[in-house]
């Protein structure tokens, strides 16, 4: 009897190690996948071919490389040996946020945080999202909820992301505010920008936000649209399928009358993602 006992004490205590530690291992495999190949996370997976965590990590380096279908299929042969895996239920939102299906992409989003608030990814995805949807208040909300968390439970490029989503959050309420909201929103812009820098130096997002800043701000604000142009130029040097970028260029060669250099990039970001909001905007404005 006491045998039994320990026994089922012992497999218990297991589970909850298990559960433990399955419930911290995606931020473990979100920084793994930012440094791994889509062929090292294929040659992984085979090697592993039961194993959640090389299916995960495939599907996030196949996102990654902008392979969404992929990716979806990985997500849900997840699902399939896991129905409950919050981390496929993740993977299947941001497919549907890449793919424009917001409202599916939500409810998936706002179901993980109310099952695990602590699982960052779902925080940032709702926030881009709700970004889109011009919601910043809210938006800035989400990602403070990351910053919040702490960096050593927050995956690297999440963290930085909460910063990114932040500084251009203020800088959309800077820009469509009245004057108050200007000075208010557009003196901590540039803070949380370089925050994200100070993170992740070299990645797209954070070339993007920086760029538009010095683009976009005036002069008084920090503004330098020569250095925000090279920035934005130089993101799509680190990143070619960056849509947004493309758009940002069509905006500002449009705003300085460039009309050649306007369209090219702009048929570019129709090319890449012909339904990203900020590529519909640039569009609507110059028919």
């Amino acid at each position: 009897m006491t045998k039994r006992i320990l026994s089922v004490v012992s497999a218990a205590v297991f589970i909850s190690l298990c559960g433990s530690a399955a419930a911290t291992d995606w931020k473990d495999i979100h920084e793994k996948a930012d440094k791994t190949s889509l062929p090292e996370a294929v040659a992984y997976q085979q090697k592993n071919p039961q194993s959640q965590e090389a299916l995960y990590l495939l599907g996030i380096v196949l996102l990654n490389e902008y392979k969404v279908d992929e990716a979806e299929s990985v997500f849900k042969r997840m699902l399939q040996a896991d129905p409950q895996s919050i981390e496929a239920r993740w993977g299947q939102a941001e497919v549907l946020r890449r793919r424009h299906e917001v409202d599916k992409a939500e409810k998936i989003l706002e179901e993980i945080i109310q099952k695990d608030p602590e699982f960052s990814p779902a925080y940032i995805t709702l926030a881009y999202m709700i970004f889109d949807k011009r919601e910043y208040g809210r938006s800035i909300s989400l990602a403070s909820k990351v910053i919040r968390q702490g960096r050593q439970k927050v995956d690297l490029t999440n963290y930085a992301r909460a910063y990114l989503t932040i500084g251009g959050a203020k800088a959309m309420l800077a820009d469509e505010g009245g004057i108050f909201s200007k000075l208010f929103q557009g003196t901590q812009i540039l803070g949380y920008l370089k925050k994200a820098q100070e993170l992740t130096p070299h990645s797209a997002g954070v070339l993007f936000g920086l760029g538009s800043f010095y683009a976009l701000a005036p002069g008084i604000a920090g503004g330098d649209a020569e250095k925000g142009l090279a920035l934005l130029k130089e993101t799509i040097e680190v990143d070619p399928r960056f849509a947004d970028a493309y758009a940002r260029l069509a905006q500002i060669y449009f705003r300085r009358n460039e009309e050649d250099l306007a369209k090219k990039y702009l048929a570019d970001a129709q090319r890449l993602d012909p339904l990203n909001p900020l590529t519909q905007r640039v569009a609507r404005e110059h028919k």
